[in-house]
């Protein structure tokens, strides 16, 4: 739980007290260091959230349509009489929580409204660091429908961070640039022209893979090698490694600014660090296994296809690829442009 659900979970129990059971909202306060004053406000009738930002003095107001929005959220201007900036001015911008909108995606907006406005130095780039925090949710609903990734995903995810854990070892923290599959590019990973795609699998049978498009064994797609990494998991809703486990291993090793490239990637592939607690599906790796991708190697693609047919997913039996097995080592050594007699 994130202070500012706590927050307004306190705010809503206050309700139950007598002497607040005539009013119709209720409000708590924070003053962060930088001077910036937050209130959190729940009406008592639909317990409807709402975050109130007080400008900041000689502040020049925004129009409402220049804040990004997305359905869930509104904006208006209002006056807050109890909390006042030292000149007597206390006009606040109210962000609302929309009617049948998720009481729960709000107070994690409204969290990070919070975290990312405490980041700020000064009150001067308020306004623009709260329309940018704005933004990015905007983006986020854009694509992704829930806070919480499908299982799935959530499968796929795993695998990638398993790979990536492995060339940050290789590679240093640098590797985080690497990572393109929170960009949704053909390949999870690119490195000094080669490519790496990985998939996970969790089903009993092992042996067969999807593969979701007719370019992401084309080896011809890339300038140098291709790459197919291949992990098996098992899965469980009672013990493994959950993806706060393996998110939190890899932040211990970065140093900034990688771990902010690396929260922000995560973050476009649809993990909210604030609802980490509700990530509880655990994973136990049980193989990998690589492969090289060359031309004689199992696939579909474009040039194997007939006009007008794209789009196309496969099954890939992993059995036929056994002459195409390549070693980790072997990998490294060619992502790095190392020759094989070379030290």
């Amino acid at each position: 739980m994130n202070n500012v659900t706590k927050i307004y979970q306190d705010i809503i129990a206050d309700f139950n007290k007598p002497e607040n059971i005539n009013l119709t909202v209720l409000n708590r306060s924070i003053l962060l260091k930088n001077n910036i004053r937050l209130v959190y406000i729940v009406a008592a009738k639909e317990k409807q959230r709402i975050i109130a930002i007080l400008l900041p003095e000689h502040c020049k107001k925004e129009p409402l349509s220049s804040f990004p929005k997305w359905h869930g959220i509104d904006f208006k201007y209002s006056h807050i009489s109890d909390y006042q900036n030292s000149n007597g001015e206390n006009e606040y911008i109210f962000i609302s929580q929309a009617q049948d909108y998720d009481s729960g995606i709000f107070e994690i907006i409204a969290g990070d409204i919070t975290d990312q406005l405490a980041k700020l130095s000064t009150q001067k780039k308020m306004l623009r660091c709260l329309s940018d925090t704005l933004s990015k949710w905007r983006k986020f609903f854009a694509i992704h429908s829930d806070v919480i990734m499908p299982e799935q995903l959530q499968e796929g995810l795993y695998g990638e961070l398993i790979v990536l854990k492995k060339l940050i070892f290789n590679f240093g923290d640098g590797a985080i640039s690497y990572w393109s599959g929170a960009d949704k590019e053909t390949h999870d990973f690119y490195v000094n022209g080669s490519a790496i795609e990985v998939k996970t699998t969790a089903t009993k049978s092992n042996e067969k893979i999807r593969i979701s498009s007719e370019h992401q064994l084309n080896p011809n797609d890339v300038d140098n090698s291709l790459f197919l990494y291949v992990n098996s998991v098992r899965k469980s809703r009672s013990d493994g490694e959950t993806l706060p486990n393996i998110i939190e291993s890899i932040k211990n090793t970065l140093s900034e600014p990688h771990k902010s490239l690396f929260e922000e990637k995560l973050f476009q592939y649809g993990y909210v660090p604030a609802c980490k607690e509700r990530y509880t599906l655990g994973f136990h790796l049980r193989s990998h296994q690589a492969f090289k991708v060359e031309e004689k190697f199992p696939n579909i693609v474009p040039d194997k296809l007939d006009n007008g047919i794209s789009e196309v997913t496969y099954s890939l039996d992993l059995n036929a690829c056994i002459a195409f097995v390549i070693d980790w080592n072997e990998i490294i050594a060619v992502l790095k442009g190392v020759m094989p007699n070379e030290e």
